[in-house]
């Protein structure tokens, strides 16, 4: 497992995930939902990878290109990895239209201040999904 140096705000962020997808440690690799909200930005989940001690999902909003192409982009989209075991959960990637940031450089070594910085985004979008 990961070494999670402040264990608050990845506990936070393991409860915003389950209250905005109540169902969300019972779905299967590959599974996905969407939201549909009027006069919001639907958002997507989708479950990358999944065994009995963690899990891996994407999370997205899709926007039209910034740059006046017209195609639709994710915006941001991000990997959480997801201990219920231990209820809590972490940022592992941030990509939006200009920018593909990873936390890990491997399975252990990390740059703290990407992922302090890309847990404190996650923690601050979850919110305002919620």
């Amino acid at each position: 497992m990961a070494n999670f140096t402040n264990s608050s705000i990845y506990s936070e962020i393991y409860k915003q995930l389950i209250k905005l997808v109540p169902e969300l440690l019972s779905l299967e690799l590959g599974e996905g939902l969407q939201s549909h909200i009027t006069n919001s930005i639907d958002l997507n989940l989708e479950v990358l990878n999944k065994n009995e001690d963690k899990m891996i999902i994407a999370l997205s909003h899709y926007h039209k290109d910034k740059l006046g192409s017209g195609d639709i982009v994710p915006d941001p989209d991000m990997q959480v990895r997801i201990f219920p075991k231990y209820n809590i959960a972490e940022a592992l990637t941030y990509q939006d239209g200009f920018v593909m940031e990873n936390v890990y450089l491997d399975g252990t070594h990390f740059y703290p201040r990407l992922k302090k910085k890309l847990n404190s985004f996650l923690y601050r979008w979850l919110k305002s999904c919620l």
